[in-house]
């Protein structure tokens, strides 16, 4: 009822897209060659491909001049299907360049622009990237601007999915790692720490509906201490596990009623105190809104029995 782990098939489809989305150099899903250049004889390049992609790269044209055999000196190396423009070192890109094209991975084709700063072929450094991804056969649009290491996101970056919401913070190997800010499509936004891509540690969640929990989470989920409210005033105070209210903690409602006590899956179970705006207090075990059996009342500073009577707390001398 109060779990708050937001649409979780969504959320990792999001981040199964941050395990394709990084261009040709991913070092853990590469291997890396020396291939040769159409136009000009006995002249080679750095080319890091993927494993177990089916993809026959075609022979690229070459721009520039070559030296010792490599292509060096700022050029172009184009294919009918990849563009790659830079300064190449003893057939290295290195520094500022420039690539644009589709490369045929294993989840599926990727199309896209990035410019930005290479070492040896492969991504690192400030640039940005935008492209589509196609998977399950649905067209994914994003752009990131930030850091690179590897020809992954790392450190500092910002991610815009456009109508599928976006990223702002730091990454690590990929997925968001350490603080950051994701907002969902509907406009929920989760603002704190993350760790290995959940929502991980101390943070705040506001959703679209008007619901707010600040806390601790859990791999995704709300977990431990947190505050939750509500649009209409009423409060949750105390611990929750894997999105649920579980254990120890207190309901405030919008009346002015309480509840303190235990909870178990999002409701009233066992020891606790219901409270009126009044201050009278009905104390005893609980299930739900119902106390079971005669509780210790108090109306007014003074001691009497409670118990329930249809739906309704009654007290008695």
């Amino acid at each position: 009822m109060y779990g708050n782990r937001y649409a979780f098939s969504q959320f990792v489809a999001i981040f199964m897209l941050l395990a394709f989305v990084n261009l040709p150099a991913i070092a853990e899903d590469m291997t890396s060659s020396w291939a040769p250049i159409k136009n000009i004889t006995d002249c080679k390049y750095w080319f890091p491909d993927y494993k177990n992609t089916n993809h026959e790269l075609e022979v690229p044209t070459w721009s520039g001049s070559c030296r010792n055999g490599y292509v060096h000196g700022q050029g172009i190396l184009k294919d009918a299907s990849v563009y790659l423009e830079g300064n190449f070192i003893h057939g290295k890109l290195q520094g500022y360049g420039r690539l644009d094209g589709t490369i045929n991975h294993k989840e599926g084709p990727r199309t896209g622009h990035f410019e930005g700063q290479f070492k040896d072929s492969v991504l690192n450094g400030k640039g940005t990237f935008e492209g589509d991804m196609i998977r399950n056969n649905k067209t994914i649009h994003l752009r990131y601007d930030g850091s690179f290491k590897n020809g992954i996101f790392h450190g500092l970056g910002k991610m815009d999915l456009g109508k599928d919401g976006g990223y702002e913070g730091e990454f690590k190997n990929g997925e968001f790692h350490g603080q950051g800010t994701f907002i969902y499509a509907d406009g929920t936004r989760y603002s704190g720490s993350f760790k290995n891509k959940w929502e991980h540690g101390i943070g705040v969640k506001k959703f679209s509906d008007g619901r707010r929990y600040e806390g601790e989470f859990e791999a995704g989920y709300s977990n431990g201490y947190g505050i939750l409210t509500f649009p209409d005033g009423t409060k949750y105070e105390g611990n929750f596990i894997k999105g649920t209210l579980q254990g120890q903690g207190r309901i405030d409602w919008s009346s002015g009623s309480y509840f303190a006590g235990n909870i178990k899956n999002d409701i009233p179970s066992g020891h606790g105190i219901f409270g009126f705006k009044n201050g009278d207090t009905c104390e005893g075990q609980w299930l739900g809104l119902n106390v079971i059996g005669t509780g210790a009342g108090s109306v007014k500073g003074k001691s009497v029995r409670c118990f329930m009577e249809g739906k309704a707390i009654k007290f008695a001398n």
